[in-house]
């Protein structure tokens, strides 16, 4: 792929985040806890493909993309201060895949409204650090 097309789609990763972000804490504001689980694990998604997409690494379009980010230490154009999250945003991301399902479908379970209501706050302070974190390292890789 094109190294200049790469950094635009990562741009444009990063503004789809960064909506998703938001639509999280407004849901937040409005009490509508599923939709919080459910914006912040897309914005923590599009966030950490952003990242793969800059460094040009091609991935499956699947939801789970911890693996191909964990890779993201061979990479050298990594920032030590990025590397040492890396780990743990693939585990955050693995847990919010999880409960984005039971968000997006928690009625089939027969889960109550109030379901999310203790872990939304936590899955969008998760989705914001992920967001944060990866908007800095995209912009130094992309410098």
């Amino acid at each position: 792929m094109d190294p200049e097309k790469n950094v635009r789609i990562a741009h444009k990763a990063l503004l789809r985040a960064k909506d998703w972000i938001r639509s999280a804490e407004v849901a937040l504001e409005e009490n509508r806890w599923n939709d919080v689980v459910y914006n912040a694990q897309m914005g923590a998604e599009h966030a950490m493909k952003g990242i793969l997409i800059a460094l040009g690494i091609t991935f499956k379009r699947v939801h789970d993309i911890s693996v191909p980010f964990t890779l993201l230490p061979n990479e050298n154009r990594i920032s030590d201060e990025f590397l040492k999250h890396i780990p743990l945003f693939a585990e955050w991301l693995v847990q919010l895949i999880e409960q984005r399902y039971l968000a997006g479908y928690g009625f089939e379970e027969d889960l109550d409204y109030d379901y999310f209501k203790d872990y939304s706050p936590i899955a969008l302070e998760r989705g914001k650090i992920i967001y944060q974190k990866c908007s800095e390292e995209i912009d130094k890789i992309t410098g």
